[in-house]
């Protein structure tokens, strides 16, 4: 079975991915591979992905709310959780170590190569536009931080910024906060740093 995914993954990936439905169907067919390599636990944020883009909403997921704790603070966000959540960092470096750790011979260059990573993720965030990370608003924690975040959305997506919502508990009052991020922003991945680890 394995082997046959592998096979579907390097028909599709064997060009720069182009259309929102390709995404939905290698990230569907990875999600497969993770299930059938018993991975989902050893590869977080590739599994959270995964289902994120079959979802309208996730709800349930230890990733997602680890992710949004991350988020919470003193300020309304934390500005590099953000950037890290909406760049899907994590995401590619569990792709690539997918690729090269459990050894898939499927072609890497729609996650190696920054561009087509850049286009890759653009068409996943459109995936994933006003489809909720979610969780509950926990205010018995110790030390209880000044926002506590209980959803985050992507809003809107455009040549200039991704807009973002991100529902929050302060002091029991429930608010809606709204930014936006450059839409050509970036985070470089230190492939070296991946290369050390699988060498």
């Amino acid at each position: 079975m394995k082997e046959q995914i592998v096979e579907k993954l390097k028909h599709v990936l064997s060009k720069p991915i182009d259309s929102e439905s390709q995404v939905v169907y290698v990230m569907a067919e990875l999600r497969k591979i993770l299930e059938h390599m018993n991975l989902k636990n050893k590869r977080p944020y590739l599994n959270l992905y995964c289902s994120w883009v079959l979802h309208v909403k996730i709800d349930s997921s230890s990733t997602a709310k680890r992710i949004l704790e991350e988020l919470e603070g003193d300020e309304i966000i934390d500005d590099i959780a953000f950037i890290r959540l909406i760049g899907a960092n994590q995401l590619r470096s569990d792709i690539l170590t997918l690729i090269r750790e459990d050894k898939l011979d499927i072609p890497r260059d729609n996650f190696e190569v920054d561009s087509n990573w850049r286009n890759f993720r653009r068409l996943l965030q459109r995936v994933i536009l006003n489809c909720p990370l979610e969780k509950e608003a926990n205010l018995d924690r110790d030390p209880l931080p000044k926002y506590i975040i209980s959803e985050f959305k992507i809003t809107e997506i455009n040549k200039e910024e991704i807009k973002v919502d991100v529902k929050y508990n302060e002091v029991k009052k429930q608010k809606i906060y709204h930014c936006s991020i450059n839409a050509d922003f970036d985070i470089p991945l230190d492939l070296s740093e991946l290369n050390e680890k699988t060498a």
